[in-house]
């Protein structure tokens, strides 16, 4: 009779449990509702830095960009290759200028990354997502600041410092926005080569 009442209550107890454990991803993401499926959310990362060249010659080209996209029509365009699924919840982009003066080079830096699962952390470690709100608000951290962002807004920084390359250096200016463009529509994502 004991086990007979330990399996009924089993059959109670893990539904419950089951239920618990969505209802807890349902904080971070809403996983489950249509929205999610046709939708994700799109947020950048752009830097725009400025270096003088104090002393010595330096020189650094950059030209790498991998997508871009209109605003007004929430359409992205891609270089890039990633699957487009139920369960992509949202794309990063960041995005790198540079210009010098008294020096050669420059020029613009670009790179998508799908995210399939929260949170999300970035390669160098500077920006985490950790949180989607079902109004798109997102939860983010950026070199330990937490950050709230609700759709359209931006958050920005400025800082200054200098790099010694050999016998060179160089004075850095670099102002890095961070803007989440709310959610946009999966099926707007389009090739590169295919936008006229």
């Amino acid at each position: 009779m004991k086990e007979q009442k330990c399996e009924k209550l089993l059959l109670y107890v893990i539904p419950l449990l089951i239920s618990i454990v969505f209802l807890s991803i349902g904080t971070k993401v809403y996983y489950h509702s249509e929205k999610v499926m046709e939708n994700y959310l799109f947020i950048e990362k752009r830097g725009k830095s400025k270096a003088q060249v104090i002393e010595g010659e330096w020189e650094m080209f950059i030209d790498f960009p991998m997508y871009d996209y209109d605003e007004a029509k929430r359409l992205l365009q891609t270089r890039e290759k990633f699957e487009i699924n139920d369960s992509l919840l949202a794309i990063y982009g960041e995005c790198t200028s540079l210009t010098i003066e008294g020096g050669a080079g420059g020029g613009v830096s670009s790179s998508l990354t799908p995210i399939y699962l929260l949170p999300y952390k970035t390669k160098d470690d500077s920006l985490r997502l950790d949180r989607i709100e079902k109004d798109g608000k997102v939860y983010l951290n950026y070199m330990s600041e937490e950050i709230v962002l609700k759709p359209g807004e931006k958050w920005k920084i400025t800082k200054s410092y200098i790099k010694v390359y050999g016998e060179a250096e160089v004075n850095f200016t670099e102002e890095i926005v961070v803007k989440n463009f709310g959610f946009w529509k999966k099926s707007n994502i389009k090739c590169f080569n295919s936008i006229k």
